[in-house]
C-alpha cells in the first residue's frame, strides 16, 4: 500500500487504515485480538516498532484481511525491523515446513535464478487457480 505521493506507507499507517475500516476502536480492536489498548496505540502512533511473532499474527487475523492484504502487513512489518526482510508469514511457513529449507538449498547449489523461480510461482499459481 502505498501513500497518495507514491511513498510507502509504515506499518503505523497500515495498521491505522486497516483497524479504521473494520470501524473499530483501537480498544475495541485490541481487546478482540487479545492485546493491550496502550500497545495498538503506540503501534498506531508510531512509538513502537512494528510488531513480529504472535502478536503480529494476531493483528493480522483480527483485521480480517484479505491474502494479498495480509501478505502486505507482513510486508510492511519486516521492512520496518532491522533484521533480514523475510516477511512473518512465509517465516512461519518455513519453520512449520522444513523441507523448504532444503529446496532452498538446492536451489541455489543448483544455481536455481529469477527465471526458474518465476515459472515455479506461475505454476503454484496454476495450481491454486485450479483448487
Amino acid at each position: 500500500m502505498a501513500t497518495d505521493n507514491g511513498e510507502k506507507k509504515t506499518f503505523a499507517e497500515t495498521l491505522s487504515f486497516y483497524r479504521s475500516r473494520l470501524g473499530m476502536s483501537m480498544r475495541k480492536f485490541a481487546d478482540k485480538i487479545g492485546l493491550s489498548a496502550v500497545y495498538i496505540s503506540r503501534l498506531e502512533f508510531g512509538t513502537y516498532p512494528a510488531p513480529e511473532n504472535e502478536s503480529l499474527d494476531k493483528i493480522v487475523k483480527g483485521l480480517g484481511l484479505s491474502a494479498d492484504e495480509e501478505r502486505e502487513v507482513y510486508d510492511v512489518a519486516a521492512s520496518e525491523r532491522s533484521e533480514t526482510v523475510i516477511a512473518q508469514d512465509a517465516r512461519n511457513y518455513i519453520m512449520e515446513t522444513p523441507i523448504i529449507v532444503t529446496a532452498l538449498r538446492t536451489a541455489k547449489d543448483g544455481g536455481y535464478g529469477v527465471a526458474e523461480w518465476e515459472r515455479f510461482i506461475e505454476e503454484c499459481a496454476k495450481k491454486k487457480n485450479q483448487d
